[in-house]
């Protein structure tokens, strides 16, 4: 648990245990799945920093100044943002959906620190403690973290630890968007060992077909198992597709964008509600000038409607921002 600007004398309430991830599972299974996550990350990054001139951008209402900054420190991977909550989603974004294209989900547990000699008080402090992947289960109504054998220093055998669901705070996708989030992360994987194997064999002059049109179907394999979420491949897909389609495809790309944002600004938001209460108040969060499913929505039927040059079409998404 992060601990930068905490009281050291707190007692923390945290029930789940950390470790960290071996070599093997830090690396990406698939470069253009790798490249889709730091992708999506940037945009939503993108879209809080686009607009973070305007103070009203991010803002917690409904809690005292003093929770209000408690829970902007207990933003995860704020960077030292306390004082902006434009920033601190940012980066959170930015972190929080890169795991969501890559894992699928990212877990937290909602902790509060008290006095030793205050443990039915008030919560001093909150923080969100990070759940290692995958280590979340439910068992009939129960929810648990699973510890395997040797994860933890002195654990031999593998082990159940009873969570409060409430206060587990679950990052998932949309259930608009799982279905494609999870064959996308089937199958770009299979499509890139695939293509390892016909690189491979190119070298060793085993395959004989020519290599723009081998190197063109993999690139539009790619591109329709990304079609749902409209990612561009950077570039990769543009030369095989008219400016129309482009376009309708840049379209896609912002609203998967929009909707993973919003889901995670809600996850979060649901999590410092359940703060608030402990702590006998109520926040929420307000963002305001931030791009909508509504704006997609405009853009797309500008779109349908006749050319329109691509800054003008896509200017509320930030483009030729500052």
């Amino acid at each position: 648990m992060r601990n930068r600007g905490r009281a050291p004398d707190l007692v923390w309430d945290s029930r789940t245990v950390f470790w960290p991830l071996s070599y093997a599972d830090s690396l990406p299974k698939d470069s253009n799945l790798w490249m889709l996550a730091e992708d999506v990350g940037l945009e939503i990054w993108g879209q809080f920093h686009r607009f973070r001139k305007n103070k009203d951008t991010a803002r917690i209402e409904g809690c005292s100044p003093k929770l209000t900054e408690t829970l902007l420190r207990a933003i995860p991977h704020s960077n030292g943002y306390e004082k902006s909550l434009v920033r601190a989603l940012g980066d959170f974004g930015q972190m929080a959906s890169r795991a969501l294209v890559l894992d699928g989900e990212l877990n937290y547990e909602l902790c509060f620190g008290r006095r030793s000699d205050a443990k039915d008080a008030a919560p001093e402090d909150v923080m969100l403690s990070y759940i290692p992947k995958g280590s979340v289960c439910r068992i009939g109504k129960n929810w648990y973290q699973r510890v395997p054998a040797g994860k933890v220093k002195g654990d031999s055998e593998s082990r159940l630890i009873p969570l409060e669901f409430g206060r587990i705070a679950r990052f998932l996708p949309p259930t608009s968007l799982a279905e494609s989030l999870t064959s996308i992360r089937t199958t770009l994987p299979l499509i890139g060992q695939s293509q390892k194997r016909w690189m491979e064999d190119s070298i060793e002059r085993r395959s004989l077909e020519p290599f723009t049109d081998v190197r063109r179907s993999y690139d539009l394999a790619v591109a329709r198992e990304t079609r749902f979420v409209g990612w561009n491949g950077r570039g990769m897909f543009q030369q095989h597709s008219a400016d129309y389609h482009f376009m309708v495809r840049q379209c896609r790309w912002y609203k998967f964008c929009i909707e993973l944002r919003h889901s995670i600004v809600e996850t979060l938001g649901r999590a410092f509600a359940v703060a608030g209460e402990a702590c006998g108040e109520r926040p929420r969060f307000v963002l305001q000038g931030l791009p909508t499913v509504s704006d997609v929505s405009s853009a797309e039927q500008k779109l349908k409607a006749g050319p329109t040059r691509f800054d003008v079409l896509f200017e509320p998404f930030g483009l030729g921002k500052d």
